[in-house]
């Protein structure tokens, strides 16, 4: 007996139209290998590349909860030494990779007569628990959101900056990206472990929409920016 489908077609008809039509070579849409069309600058981008990048994004940035420091190169030092003197006995850790920047962390910590917990890489994150400063250098800010962008890598763990109760990064005027967009278009170089994007210290209002600060994470956050 022939069953027949309800067009009326019999079953072997069916089978075999159906064959043919898995037989048939893939058409590629027209526009499949076409590049998107260009979007207007004007329009993607929310911060134009010659606005006061440094301005805007101190105000992102202390309107996040972040606490800025914008000391000039001769009070560098000082001002760094006063944050870490403000927590006498403290233990203090230092992530930083910019050679320059290491030697005036270090010589801060020397002055504030605060205690150091080395890092080296390869050590345990977990050592990273019995921190009470972290100090870190920043892959980039981003004006438009006020935001750091830490890469990881194994001078600079995830854990230096998420943490100790109290991260306080190092950033440079020229680390100042406009927006987003920028920070993602290759501007910055080829990054192989995490990127992070911090803004401000960490905050939740998981309970009873009531925000509380420093629940897991840094209580504070503090941002040297400097020349």
């Amino acid at each position: 007996m022939t069953t027949s489908t309800s067009t009326g077609e019999s079953r072997a008809t069916f089978i075999a139209r159906v064959q043919s039509a898995l037989a048939a070579p893939t058409r590629t849409p027209a526009h499949a290998n076409s590049h998107p069309p260009a979007a207007a600058s004007t329009l993607a981008h929310l911060v134009a590349r010659d606005s006061d990048l440094t301005s805007l994004f101190t105000a992102n940035a202390a309107r996040s909860g972040m606490r800025l420091h914008t000391p000039d190169g001769a009070s560098i030092i000082p001002t760094l030494t006063g944050l870490l003197a403000s927590s006498p006995a403290a233990r203090v850790a230092i992530a930083v990779a910019d050679p320059s920047l290491n030697a005036i962390t270090h010589q801060a910590l020397v002055a504030s007569g605060n205690p150091s917990s080395p890092w080296h890489a390869g050590q345990s994150s977990q050592s990273w628990f019995d921190v009470d400063i972290s100090i870190t250098d920043v892959t980039a800010a981003v004006a438009e959101t006020g935001s750091l962008v830490l890469a990881c890598t194994p001078l600079l763990p995830r854990a230096a900056f998420m943490v100790p109760p109290v991260h306080i990064a190092i950033v440079r005027w020229a680390q100042i990206l406009p927006d987003l967009l920028d920070l993602f278009a290759g501007t910055q170089p080829t990054v192989t472990g995490t990127l992070t994007i911090v803004s401000g210290p960490s905050k939740t209002a998981d309970i009873e929409g009531i925000l509380v600060t420093g629940v897991h994470g840094p209580g504070q956050l503090h941002v040297l920016l400097i020349p």
